[in-house]
């Protein structure tokens, strides 16, 4: 559970610590002397038994509003469809990955998809031409060939 004092759902980011296997576990590190204990986006994480009368959340909403690999934040925002579903959740349901390339592979496809399809939001347009969203590709996939 979640503990906060916040009256609304806590809003919490898995994906930014991501492993190629997809495993969400690097995303908590351990309090040191604290068992069961870890702190996500500053907030404590503890197990239910603990009979506290602390305020506490049991569910929350995941929010990644940019698009992060390895801890890296790419600078790029991370656009959601009317349904929920982000790129981010694209990108990573194609996980367990082999290595960095077919990570690479996976975002570039999952790019490609989101820009057909307009969900991609073009930025302004730059001098030169070009609307930005191919900023999207070069960002993500600086991070993550790293």
């Amino acid at each position: 559970m979640a503990r906060d004092p916040a009256a609304r759902h806590l809003e919490l980011g898995l994906y930014r610590n991501a492993g190629l296997s997809g495993d969400l576990l690097p995303s908590l590190t351990p309090v040191p002397g604290e068992p069961l204990r870890y702190p996500l986006n500053g907030i404590a994480l503890a197990p239910f038994f603990e009979g506290t009368e602390d305020p506490t959340h049991a569910c929350f909403r995941r929010a990644e509003p940019r698009v992060v690999f390895g801890g890296t934040d790419s600078g790029v925002a991370d656009p959601a469809r009317s349904d929920g579903t982000a790129l981010l959740d694209d990108i990573w349901a194609g996980a367990p990955f082999t290595g960095k390339g077919a990570l690479l592979a996976r975002v570039r496809s999952a790019v490609d998809v989101w820009r057909s399809a307009g969900l991609a939001r073009p930025g302004r347009r730059r001098p030169g031409g070009g609307d930005g969203t191919e900023g999207l590709v070069r960002a993500v996939s600086r991070v993550a060939s790293r």
